[in-house]
Formats: structure tokens, C-alpha cells, sequence
């Protein structure tokens, strides 16, 4: 049977997070936009580079100025912009290094291998930290949309419904996701604030390897 707002969120921790907006400054205005008119013509999509940076500074400073508060429907806006935010700088980041033709870097590489924050592998044994996130994230913010897509953390033929964030459990420094599923089973994601914090702080560092190649590429700038 469906619940009412009685069974939902409870809990006053904050997603606020502390990331250097001087990290995406540096890049753009150190290194972006002193590389020379001819090597952004090799660039196809230089337009698409300029408002990936942009979309990665706006969202670093709406998670540094996400405000927690005791209600419950801004509670829920804080999580899911967290999330959404959160998101934005993952997918950013990523498509910042295929724009810049940097995703064979070996330190990039190994960074999406990760599985050192949330420590969760799957079922499969094949997931990592990034496919986790994003899994997460399908279920916070786009339930009840039915997620399905992730083969680590569902199983083939199985799919995943969210129809919560869930109260029990719920402390200032975790978040309770409830899990509906076409299996017939029922079950909670308990995952750290920390954690999640952690994450996303992890992905926007990976902006230090682009600057140190773009260093290497462009040291006179």
C-alpha cells in the first residue's frame, strides 16, 4: 500500500559540501582560454567544452550552498538536488575529458575503477563506485520511474522502483532509500551522507589529472 508523508524522511544532516570553485576556474581561465585559435580549431566541439566548464562551476556553487533545514519538503529538495547537482559535475567531468581527447590517461582510467567510497561491487562482482552513484541516483531522483539499466545492482529481468526516501533508519548522517522490485522483494539502501559527499568531491578532483595534462601540452599558457 502506498504511504503517507507520515513514513517518509526524517533528520537535519546537511549535503552541504566544500569543493575549490578555483579548481574549473584555474582550467578555464589558465588554460582553456589561452590555448592557441588554432588547436581549438582541432576542437569540433569547443562550443560544447565552454558550457560543460560552466555547468561544472554553476552546480559546485549550488552543492556549496545547498541549506538544511527541518522541514520535510525541503529536506527532500536537499537530497535531490544533492543528487542532481551531484550528477551534473559526475557527467560533466567525464565528457570534459572525451571533449579534450584526454580519456586514455592512465590516472582517469584508473580513477573510474574505483570502488574505494561506497565499497559496493555488485552482484555481479563488476561494479565500482561511479556505476553505483549513478544507480543511486536513478532511484532518488527519478522514482517512481522504473530503473532497470544497471546490471551490477539489478539482477537481468529484474526491475528497480523507488517510491521514497524512507524515515526508519533515516539519521542526520545517512539516507534511507526504500526499493520496490518486479521480484516481489522489498528492501533499503542505507547509504552514508559522507559517502556521498565523498564521491562527488573524488569526481571533481579528477580535474586536477586534466589540468596537469593540459599543463603538459600547453606549458607556456
Amino acid at each position: 500500500m502506498c504511504k503517507t508523508y507520515d513514513s517518509l524522511l526524517s533528520g537535519s544532516g546537511s549535503f552541504k559540501i566544500s569543493l575549490d570553485i578555483d579548481k574549473i576556474e584555474k582550467i578555464v581561465h589558465n588554460k582553456l582560454w589561452f590555448i592557441p585559435v588554432k588547436k581549438k580549431e582541432f576542437y569540433k566541439d569547443w562550443d560544447q567544452i565552454c558550457a560543460v566548464t560552466d555547468q561544472i562551476n554553476l552546480c559546485v556553487r549550488q552543492l556549496n550552498n545547498l541549506v538544511s533545514n527541518a522541514d520535510y519538503d525541503r529536506q527532500v529538495n536537499e537530497i535531490i538536488m544533492f543528487f542532481t547537482y551531484g550528477y551534473i559535475i559526475v557527467a560533466s567531468v567525464d565528457k570534459l575529458f572525451s571533449l579534450l581527447n584526454y580519456t586514455n590517461i592512465q590516472a582517469y582510467v584508473d580513477s573510474n575503477k574505483s570502488i574505494s567510497i561506497f565499497n559496493n561491487i555488485g552482484h555481479d562482482a563488476k561494479g565500482n563506485d561511479n556505476r553505483y552513484f549513478k544507480y543511486l541516483r536513478s532511484l532518488v531522483a527519478g522514482h517512481p520511474i522504473e530503473t532497470s539499466l544497471d546490471g551490477s545492482y539489478i539482477k537481468k529481468g529484474d526491475k528497480h522502483f523507488s517510491p521514497y526516501i524512507q524515515r526508519a533508519h533515516q539519521t542526520e548522517s545517512n539516507v534511507n532509500i526504500r526499493i520496490y522490485s518486479t521480484s516481489k522483494t522489498v528492501s533499503d539502501i542505507i547509504v552514508a551522507k559522507n559517502d556521498l559527499k565523498k564521491y562527488v568531491e573524488f569526481v571533481y578532483n579528477k580535474l586536477d589529472i586534466l589540468f596537469n595534462q593540459l599543463q603538459l601540452d600547453y606549458p607556456t599558457t
